[in-house]
């Protein structure tokens, strides 16, 4: 056997390992930022629900009150941060009236914060909801996400989730 320079495969290994690191290291981050994407998105649903849950359970609401409902769904969103250009939402109370043989809802109350608070509830969406003289709360959060590590393509997805609920103590509630 003779040896020939041209058939030397020693390095070929390393070679290989050089050209697919790159790929799995990318392949990795960017499963990270996904997982962390999903586990805002939940946040984001969470802490939308149990702001509804927590105004259900008044007859009056003050804007001391509402800042404070702010506040607490702002923590089941803790550890990610949640400052005004992060984090916005309106709180809503539609009040539905009988107009022929459905019904038409209107806005009682309105309480908007953060610096993207997004657009009022689509009235006519939430029809099927209504009763004569109950109340529906609506509650939309918007949350601007940022990745962990920054990526060309996109700055942030904006995650906006929506509960709706009705008041449980009286049917309706009140601002003062």
């Amino acid at each position: 056997m003779r040896w020939n320079p041209f058939q030397n495969d020693r390095g070929t290994a390393t070679v290989e390992f050089a050209l697919v690191v790159p790929v799995l290291v990318t392949l990795l981050i960017g499963m990270l930022a996904v997982v962390q994407a999903m586990g805002v998105a939940g946040k984001v649903g969470a802490a939308a629900s149990s702001m509804a849950d927590i105004l259900t359970q008044a007859k009056t609401l003050s804007d001391s009150d509402l800042k404070n409902i702010v506040v607490a769904g702002q923590q089941v969103l803790y550890p990610e941060p949640t400052d005004a250009a992060i984090l916005g939402g309106r709180i809503t109370l539609v009040n539905f009236t009988p107009s022929g043989n459905s019904f038409k809802g209107a806005v009682g109350w309105d309480y908007a914060f953060g610096s993207a608070p997004g657009n009022a509830p689509d009235l006519a969406g939430l029809a099927s909801l209504a009763q004569t003289g109950v109340s529906v709360v609506v509650v939309s959060l918007t949350y601007k996400f940022r990745p962990l590590l920054v990526n060309p393509i996109f700055d942030h997805i904006d995650f906006t989730r929506t509960s709706v609920a009705r008041p449980r103590l009286s049917n309706t509630i009140t601002r003062s």
